[in-house]
């Protein structure tokens, strides 16, 4: 969820973590051009994606990860991101879980934290 106006009339914001991109000096920027942005971000993902398959996704987004020496990252088939290190167990750290609950949700208010 972006916000794109603060709806306190204080200034002070809905929540002490939360923001408003007018907030953030993005006065002008309208929501149809933020919705403009991700719609051709995200068309050119899915021609990536169709032309070079998922694994190219997957190496893209492995690309952006912290890097620790000795440790090499994959994402499984199943979109699960995998850790591998020489002589060690295979981490699995799987996504479906995470994707269960959203955690920019308030857990008590049901909006957005």
């Amino acid at each position: 969820m972006i916000r794109m106006v603060s709806m306190a009339s204080d200034g002070s914001g809905v929540g002490p973590l939360a923001t408003a991109l007018e907030d953030e000096g993005f006065g002008d920027f309208g929501s149809d051009r933020l919705v403009e942005s991700f719609a051709r971000h995200l068309m050119r993902v899915i021609h990536h994606w169709r032309e070079a398959g998922f694994a190219a996704i997957a190496d893209q987004y492995v690309s952006r990860l912290g890097r620790r020496e000795g440790v090499r990252h994959e994402v499984g088939g199943n979109g699960d991101l995998l850790a591998r290190c020489i002589g060690k167990p295979v981490e699995q750290h799987r996504l479906k879980p995470k994707l269960a609950v959203p955690t920019w949700l308030d857990p008590h208010s049901g909006g957005p934290g």
